[in-house]
């Protein structure tokens, strides 16, 4: 992958769009912080990435890598923090 970050005005659909040919990657995981940016985690079958878009609509790839693992939830249902 190229260096990280790299950010794109209006540039989801691009970013997204690689990820999804070169590594077969798909969003997975979507949240929202409190300022309003979009968090969006893709999995491949051997890759992820992050990415972040801002309220400004601009996307950034924050991280990437292998080997992702899901453990599950640390906290279970109806257990406080």
């Amino acid at each position: 992958m190229d260096a990280l970050p790299v950010c794109l005005q209006d540039g989801l659909a691009k970013i997204e769009s690689r990820l999804e040919a070169r590594y077969k990657e798909v969003l997975t995981y979507v949240g929202t912080t409190n300022g309003g940016s979009m968090f969006r985690v893709y999995l491949g079958p051997e890759t992820w990435s992050v990415i972040v878009v801002l309220p400004s609509n601009l996307a950034c790839l924050l991280a990437a890598g292998e080997g992702w693992e899901d453990i599950g939830s640390l906290v279970k249902p109806g257990e406080e923090y």
